[in-house]
């Protein structure tokens, strides 16, 4: 049987280290996040610390008030998202059956804040009316064909008033999902539209943001009133009270795993392991060159290490035997620890439990070197590999 090599440093230590780089960034003020988790009864988890804890489906559907898919992008497994509507008629164009989701959210917005979700569009022909991403009866709403046509259009806030952002969204999200995000940046005035976590478009605020208080709850697939059911299905669609950078908007689109190339060497999470918050069994596995040092690099950042563009040749910067090998990671912290002979090393990574940290990415690499039989240094690195805190 295999022995493992495990890091020196404690697992206090690790988990102390996680928290402390962690929460300047993790307290990102959720307010709403909804990942529908199940495919039964109406009442669904708000997974963010701030917002009503849970919200409610209303639904004329008689067919269930969720659908099952595959997200391309985030998930890779089977999952629920909201249906926001199930029937079509094709003569009326409007729906037979149809979902919102009432948040419960009435509180007043002002500030910086950033909206963000996977959609997919049920039909690929112009619906009839506006079709409605979110919305509140303060008037602050989300949608497509309105004066955009099948454009995103916002409207009813503080700070612009109305925004049309001229890109196919229908079209785009038809029969696959998407993730769209919407920043705004109260401080430089500014909103910011992001497609599967890149910068389409950006407009000017004339002054500062915000929206609400509503006499009911904020929903999700409608908006004050259902005479136009939305043609979107919706899937973790979230609300936080700041705004995020790029390489946190493209976070949210995944769950934890690999990403990047490696050069001679991996990094995996122990099967089975999960990042939930509390959790004590989150071990990280690293394989490459037998009894070679490493070092374990721990960031903040897929996009930058300091000023500099991510992901970065290693190459001319530490020897040519990396040549063509890719950094990912912003590494505020370093772990070393050396393989076993057997070129091995488990990372064990308890679960810091500050609720605040639930959808913070970090990410991960590894930097390893030895000795050969010539007395030269040689070099690999492993894949990233990014993880999710997710709440209990």
């Amino acid at each position: 049987m295999r022995s493992s090599h495990r890091i020196a440093c404690s697992a206090s230590l690790v988990t102390l280290a996680l928290a402390t780089i962690a929460s300047p960034v993790a307290r990102a003020q959720d307010v709403l996040w909804y990942s529908f988790e199940t495919n039964t009864g109406t009442t669904v988890r708000n997974r963010a610390p701030l917002g009503p804890s849970t919200a409610t489906i209303v639904s004329t559907n008689k067919n269930g008030s969720y659908f099952q898919g595959i997200h391309a992008d985030n998930k890779q497994q089977l999952d629920y998202a909201l249906a926001s509507f199930d029937d079509w008629d094709t003569a009326t164009r409007t729906a037979k059956n149809y979902n919102y989701l009432d948040t419960g959210w009435t509180a007043a917005h002002t500030g910086s804040c950033t909206i963000a979700f996977f959609v997919r569009s049920k039909i690929a022909t112009q619906p009839g009316g506006a079709q409605y991403l979110f919305g509140g009866d303060d008037g602050f709403r989300c949608f497509t064909e309105g004066r955009a046509k099948s454009g995103l259009s916002l409207a009813g806030w503080g700070g612009f008033g109305y925004l049309d952002l001229p890109m196919d969204l229908r079209i785009l999200t038809w029969g696959k999902w998407v993730h769209v995000a919407i920043v705004l940046d109260d401080s430089a005035r500014l909103v910011k539209f992001y497609v599967d976590g890149k910068e389409k478009a950006s407009q000017v605020l004339y002054g500062p943001i915000s929206f609400g208080p509503r006499k009911n709850g904020f929903r999700i697939g409608a908006y004050d009133t259902l005479q136009s059911p939305s043609v979107y299905n919706v899937d973790d669609f979230r609300f936080t009270a700041r705004a995020l950078t790029e390489s946190e908007i493209d976070a949210w689109r995944y769950q934890s795993g690999a990403f990047g190339a490696g050069c001679k060497a991996t990094l995996d999470a122990v099967s089975g392991a999960k990042p939930i918050l509390g959790g004590a069994n989150y071990e990280l596995e690293i394989r490459g060159q037998a009894n070679a040092v490493a070092v374990l690099g721990l960031g903040l950042s897929s996009t930058k290490l300091g000023a500099i563009d991510l992901p970065l040749d290693l190459g001319p910067l530490i020897d040519k035997d990396l040549d063509g090998c890719k950094w990912y990671t912003s590494s505020e912290l370093m772990i070393p620890l050396p393989l076993d002979a057997a070129g091995y090393a488990k990372v064990p990574l308890p679960m810091p439990t500050d609720p605040n940290l639930s959808g913070l990415p970090l990410w991960f690499q590894a930097l390893a070197s030895w000795t050969d039989t010539n007395n030269t240094t040689k070099w690999q690195t492993t894949n990233g590999w990014r993880i999710v805190f997710v709440p209990r």
